[in-house]
């Protein structure tokens, strides 16, 4: 500074605590905090002259960075961060930043007081692609090979395989993710896992009366073929015989049968009123005759005094006219037969038979 007389004393005041008494300063070091308002002062003999000057420390030093590649779809921001400067990008954009997502070369003129600086940066985009095959369908016991192009970094699908191709042998959700440089793509596709093979059932045995329903249940959209040349994707037993039906589909045909018996299940005992127990081998024995094959059964005989004289839960046994292996005396007696039969009903029977010789 100017100062007159030379010999005045002078002070100086500024940011940060500055001070000085030299007409001349200098800030070794300077930066953005040192940025503000210096005023020197200059007293002679109690004259006093004031003056003020503002001064901007300018730092642009700031770099855009190397060439660089990005992915498609994604973007990089450019950004100096230099405060209060003015920035002028290539296309004249002057905010702060420029966000980048196509390929190109940029450069941003940084101005900041008397201070300036100019920087390029040239990126490229990477572009990459997968696209697997569309959801499917997978028959039991078949395979699916998917295959995409070789022309990337890494494989990493989400059976283990790491190569540009892999087998599917079941239903799921699959996936592939590819690297080419620093980029990643991913797709996905579901695969359903159709069951082609059926089965009627195991042979069986029905009460008379009684029908059953059989259903193939092979894939959607299967025609059915059964013995009797009929194709819907039922059948309704009636009668006792042999069921066949073969399914045709995208997987191929199938085929199953079922053997389907009846008997009388309702229980009918048939019970005779005299016997003759003597060893002639006519008439020996008593019991009931049924018409069914019981899925419970009790056969008790008891004396006029109530004793029990035989007792059986055996369907096929009958009373010999013995007690306790000694011959009962002639007369009457009493029965009693409890029956369930394999319909769950369940009824009991009593009477009177006579014990002849």
């Amino acid at each position: 500074a100017l100062v007159t007389p030379p010999s005045a004393n002078i002070s100086w005041t500024g940011p940060n605590g500055f001070g000085a008494t030299t007409a001349n300063i200098s800030i070794p070091g300077a930066d953005y905090t040192d940025t503000g308002r210096y005023i020197i002062s200059a007293d002679n003999g109690g004259c006093i002259a004031r003056d003020t000057l503002y001064a901007i420390v300018g730092n642009v030093d700031f770099d855009l960075g190397n060439d660089t590649t990005i992915c498609n779809g994604d973007a990089l921001v450019l950004s100096p961060s230099i405060a209060g400067a003015q920035y002028t990008w290539q296309d004249g954009h002057t905010g702060p930043s420029y966000t980048v997502s196509v390929a190109g070369s940029y450069h941003v003129h940084v101005v900041l007081g008397s201070c300036f600086k100019r920087d390029t940066i040239n990126i490229g985009v990477q572009n990459i692609e997968i696209e697997l095959p569309p959801d499917t369908v997978l028959c039991r016991d078949a395979l699916f090979k998917i295959s995409v192009a070789d022309t990337f970094d890494s494989y990493i699908w989400s059976t283990g395989s790491t190569q540009s191709t892999a087998t599917i042998d079941d239903g799921g959700l699959y996936w592939l993710k590819v690297s080419k440089g620093p980029c990643f793509v991913a797709d996905t596709m579901q695969v359903q896992l159709l069951e082609p093979y059926f089965h009627l059932g195991n042979d069986t045995t029905l009460c008379n009366g009684r029908t059953i329903t059989l259903r193939p249940g092979s894939v959607q959209g299967s025609s059915y073929y059964w013995q009797d040349g009929s194709t819907k994707d039922f059948f309704i037993v009636k009668e006792k015989g042999l069921y066949h039906v073969t399914a045709t589909n995208i997987c191929g045909t199938f085929g199953s049968n079922i053997q389907v018996d009846y008997i009388q299940c309702e229980c009918y005992p048939i019970m005779p009123n005299a016997f003759t127990p003597n060893k002639d081998g006519l008439n020996d024995a008593i019991g009931p005759i049924l018409t069914c094959i019981p899925a419970d059964f009790k056969y008790i005989v008891a004396n006029r005094w109530g004793e029990i004289v035989f007792e059986t839960e055996d369907y096929t046994k009958k009373w010999d006219g013995r007690h306790i292996s000694i011959p009962s005396e002639l007369g009457t007696y009493f029965y009693l037969i409890q029956i369930t039969d394999r319909l769950g009903n369940k009824t009991t029977h009593k009477g009177d038979i006579l014990l002849l010789r």
